[in-house]
This record gives structure tokens, C-alpha cells and sequence, in this order.
């Protein structure tokens, strides 16, 4: 051994140099040559081939911190990372981009939008394929049975396959391509991480429960006897927490999608349809518009304050018995069931101890009892959801 490494691996490092400077010259020829495919020499390398489809705030997160983590991470890894496609809704760029030039590279050479195309290079690239979907789009979540059918593998934030159709869920998760989610719960905290380890492990997982939205925990640590909830609710929307429409956060949607994904994690072959969800909503605004001319999420609020009433009525109730309220997505392991509502949980519990917006999960398990485990900290955001984005594709370039 010398420097803690084989006499013997000594030729293998000078033939993965030369095999490194040769491919750089092809990727240098293609790209002279405009040979705008990002499949272009698949299957002679193990080298990752990156398409990103979303270029929006997570998107370009991603792929800044790419650019300031990809020579540490070529070393570590043994491969390069390469970026072979950056879409938006309506425009494309194929071919070898710089994860740091990226944007000069669109303005100036992007063509029309093609979600056949990238399909189709994906599949060329084979095992070696990875698509970053960084939409909301069901209509690119369509896409991934038949990408991970070919072999290729799919990262992303997007939720709509993992508490979409049952049935399209299974198909991602049949293989051989890998699909990795880590973002659809809690951004970038460990939370589908730590439930799949403790699965995989044989730890038997009794309930998950958790703050799931960011915008639902500053409601609840903001509103309060002197902070009715419309003061709340108008202050996350001025911070840019809440949809454009309040009532797709207060609906308990986005909550009820996160606990389908971490129920069929688990094991249980649910429907986001099958999940209990208590609204927030004023059943007399479900179907309320804003009058003529006005923003809606003004409107709303002021829609809204004829209803506060009756939330500081249960805040207080709370408060009197030692107790907060919190709006908690629960997977109950046992009765095999999904619930999410608006619940009293004592002030030592670890719900009553977010601060902000954090996201807070507790795994209560046969190994993790009778103090259960617990992951906390800033579940939304572009900087944190990227890099549970990253640490997906990080994985991905470790296993394949």
C-alpha cells in the first residue's frame, strides 16, 4: 500500500485520466459541431447525463449549486456529473451546457420546447439518464414510467407522482430506473430519507406524524388572542408563503399529497383520495370570488376576518388547557389510516416547539420508543429544496 492505496490501482488511475481527457475532447467536437442530442455517446461511459426540465427558482438553485460542487464532486465520485438539457415551459437547450453558463447558452441558442425529444435522448442515454424534473407539471410526471421502464432514473420536488394515480406510482418504483423524491417532503430535510432507511433497516414504523407546510406552521405560531387568523393569513401572503389563491394552502392539499407519498413510503397502497382532510376553509368561501376588480388574496382576507371568531375561540381553549394548535398530517401504521387536521397538542410536545414555517416530523417506531424520532428545520424554500434535489442525484451517481 502507498498513501493508504494499491501499487496495483496505479495504472487503473492513469487509464481513468486518459479515458477522462478523451471524453472531453468528443463533448468538445460535439458541441463544435452543434450536435445539439444530449444521448451523444451513451453507454461508453458511467458518467451521468443530467436533464433538467424546469428552470425556475428550484431549477436554477440547482444548478448553481452544481456548478460550486461539481469538480468535488467528479473526484469524489470517479464520474462527471454533465448537464444535457435545461427546459422551460416553452424552450429547450440540448447539448453539453456549463452548469455555471447555462443561461447565456438558453438566451442565445434554445429552440422550441419538445418533450418527446427529451424523452427519446434520455432514453439513448440509457442507465446513465437522469431527468430533474423541477415542474409541478402532472404532464411531465406522465413521463417517468416509461423513462424509468427504459432504465433511466428521475429526481424531483414534483409531487404528482408520488400522491398521484396509485397506479403510476407503482410503475415508478418498478424499475430498473431509479426514482428518488427526497424534495416532495420537507424540501430539503431528511425526512423520505430517514423513513426509507428506517424501513429498509426492519425497523417497524407505528405512525408518522408532522407540520408538513411551511405556510401552515407561520399561520399557526403567528395567529393568536391579539393576531386573529386573517392577520395571519394577509401577513404569509405579504411574505410570499401563501399561493396566489390563500385557500390552496388552507385547503390542506399540498399537506394531503406530502402524507400520500410518506404513507405509500411506508408501505400502504393509498389514494390521495383516501386521505381525511379537515379544511380550513370557511365552507361558505370554498366557492367564493372576489368581487369584481379586487385581488384575490386581499379579498380573501377581508372575506376571511368575519371568520376569526370561531379560530380564536379554539386557539384559546388550547391556551387554557396547556395546549397549542397545529394543522398535522398523520400516517397511522396500525389502523392503516391517513389523516390530516387541525389538532391540540401539549406545549412540551415537539409540534408546539416550531418556530417560523419549520417543518417538524416524528417517526414513532418499534426501535425509536418511548422518545420518538424527530426531524425539524425550514421545509420550503429554493436554496433547501435544491439541495435535496442534489442529494438525489448524488445518490443516484453512487448506485449506478
Amino acid at each position: 500500500l502507498v498513501g493508504g492505496s494499491s501499487v496495483r490501482e496505479a495504472p487503473l488511475i492513469c487509464c481513468r485520466q486518459h479515458q477522462r481527457a478523451m471524453r472531453s475532447r468528443v463533448i468538445a467536437g460535439v458541441t463544435a459541431s452543434q450536435g445539439r442530442s444530449f444521448a451523444v455517446g451513451a453507454g461508453a461511459t458511467r458518467d451521468l447525463h443530467v436533464a433538467l426540465v424546469g428552470r425556475g427558482l428550484v431549477g436554477k438553485a440547482f444548478l448553481a449549486q452544481l456548478c460550486k460542487q461539481q469538480q468535488m464532486l467528479e473526484s469524489q465520485l470517479g464520474k462527471a456529473i454533465e448537464l444535457r438539457c435545461v427546459t422551460s415551459s416553452k424552450k429547450m437547450l440540448a447539448g453539453n451546457i456549463s452548469f455555471c453558463d447555462w443561461e447565456k447558452d438558453f438566451d442565445a441558442n434554445a429552440v422550441e420546447m419538445s418533450m418527446d425529444k427529451v424523452v427519446a435522448d434520455l432514453q439513448a442515454a440509457g442507465n446513465q439518464g437522469v431527468m430533474v424534473d423541477c415542474t409541478a407539471s402532472d404532464d411531465t410526471a406522465a413521463v417517468y414510467p416509461a423513462l424509468i421502464k427504459s432504465g433511466v432514473h428521475v429526481v424531483t420536488p414534483n409531487k404528482r407522482a408520488g400522491a398521484g394515480p396509485l397506479e403510476r406510482y407503482q410503475a415508478c418504483m418498478a424499475g430498473p430506473g431509479i426514482y428518488m423524491g427526497e424534495a416532495t417532503v420537507g424540501a430539503g430535510l431528511p425526512v423520505m430519507s430517514t423513513l426509507t432507511s428506517l424501513v429498509e433497516t426492519g425497523d417497524k414504523v407505528h405512525s408518522i406524524q408532522g407540520i408538513l407546510s411551511g405556510t401552515l406552521s407561520y399561520l399557526f405560531n403567528t395567529c393568536s388572542a391579539t393576531t386573529p387568523f386573517s392577520k395571519a393569513v394577509a401577513q404569509a401572503a405579504e411574505l410570499g408563503f401563501t399561493e396566489p389563491d390563500p385557500r390552496e394552502d388552507l385547503s390542506g392539499m399540498d399537506v394531503q399529497r406530502k402524507v400520500t407519498i410518506l404513507a405509500r413510503a411506508s408501505g400502504l397502497d393509498v389514494s390521495a383520495e383516501d386521505v381525511e382532510v379537515d379544511s380550513l376553509v370557511p365552507a361558505a368561501l370554498q366557492d367564493w370570488c372576489p368581487p369584481a376588480g379586487q385581488a384575490i388574496a386581499p379579498a380573501f382576507v377581508e372575506a376571511l376576518k368575519e371568520f376569526d371568531g370561531e379560530m380564536t375561540g379554539k386557539l384559546a381553549e388550547a391556551d387554557a388547557a396547556g395546549e397549542v394548535l397545529r394543522y398535522v398530517g398523520k400516517v397511522d401504521l396500525v389502523n392503516k389510516k391517513v389523516t390530516v387536521k387541525l389538532e391540540r397538542f401539549p406545549k412540551s410536545h415537539a409540534f408546539a416547539a416550531t418556530q417560523w414555517a419549520d417543518n417538524v416530523v416524528v417517526f414513532e417506531t418499534e426501535r425509536y420508543t418511548p422518545r420518538p424520532l424527530v426531524v425539524q428545520g425550514p421545509g420550503a424554500g429554493a436554496d433547501v429544496t435544491a439541495a435535496g434535489v442534489l442529494s438525489d442525484v448524488i445518490s443516484i451517481a453512487r448506485r449506478v
